[in-house]
C-alpha cells in the first residue's frame, strides 16, 4: 500500500513539472502580433534561446492571463523587449495549449539583458 501511495506521489509531481514550466529562455523578439488565429492572443516571433518553443511562435492567449490588466502587461513587456532589444524569458503556468502546442499556451514574460 505504502509503495502505491509513493508511486502515486511520484506521478502526481512529475506530470505537473511536465506541464509548468519555462517555454522559452534568452530569446531575442523578432516580431509582434497582435492576433493569431483571429482569436483574443497576440503572439510573440524571436530568435535565439533555448527551450521547447525555440525556433516557434509563442502565444499569449488572454484567457491565460491572471485578468485583462495582466495580459495588457504581458503585450507591452513584449514590445519594451522588442523596442530595446533585451532577452526574454516566457513561462507557462499548468497544462495551458492553445490548438495542441504549449507554445500557444504561455502566460508569463520576463524581460533580462
Amino acid at each position: 500500500m505504502i509503495r502505491s501511495t509513493i508511486t502515486f506521489v511520484m506521478f502526481l509531481v512529475v506530470s505537473n513539472s511536465a506541464f509548468s514550466d519555462y517555454l522559452l529562455k534568452n530569446a531575442t523578439v523578432t516580431r509582434i502580433t497582435s492576433t493569431n488565429w483571429n482569436e483574443k492572443t497576440f503572439t510573440v516571433t524571436h530568435s535565439g534561446g533555448t527551450g521547447v518553443c525555440a525556433g516557434s511562435g509563442v502565444s499569449f492567449p488572454e484567457e491565460y492571463s491572471q485578468s485583462a490588466i495582466a495580459y495588457s502587461l504581458s503585450f507591452s513587456t513584449a514590445m519594451s523587449a522588442y523596442l530595446h532589444g533585451k532577452k526574454i524569458d516566457v513561462y507557462n503556468y499548468g497544462d495551458k495549449s492553445l490548438h495542441g502546442s504549449v507554445c500557444h499556451g504561455a502566460s508569463f514574460i520576463e524581460i533580462h539583458d
